[in-house]
């Protein structure tokens, strides 16, 4: 678990670190790899798997959250707040 911070403060960070990856993946797709060379690309090819594999993860652990409280629900979550099952 990490440092207690607010869930205002959660979402202000998740956002802005997730437009920090948007900004990131912008810049990339703009920049040309064809003149930086095989073996640079190979190391990027490699970079961009890991990353892949560490989004897939956050993504499940996002999942597991909402699935957890579907399940069990949480009484200190707004009831507005709370994700709808369909």
């Amino acid at each position: 678990m990490g440092p207690a911070i607010s869930a205002d403060e959660a979402r202000e960070r998740i956002n802005a670190a997730l437009d920090a990856i948007d900004a990131a993946h912008d810049l990339l797709r703009d920049t040309p790899s064809w003149l930086t060379g095989n073996s640079f690309r190979v190391d990027v090819a490699e970079r961009l798997e890991t990353q892949e594999r560490t989004n897939r993860g956050l993504m499940y652990r996002i999942f597991a959250e909402l699935a957890d409280e579907l399940l069990r629900g949480d009484p200190d979550r707004p009831e507005d707040d709370r994700p709808v099952a369909h």
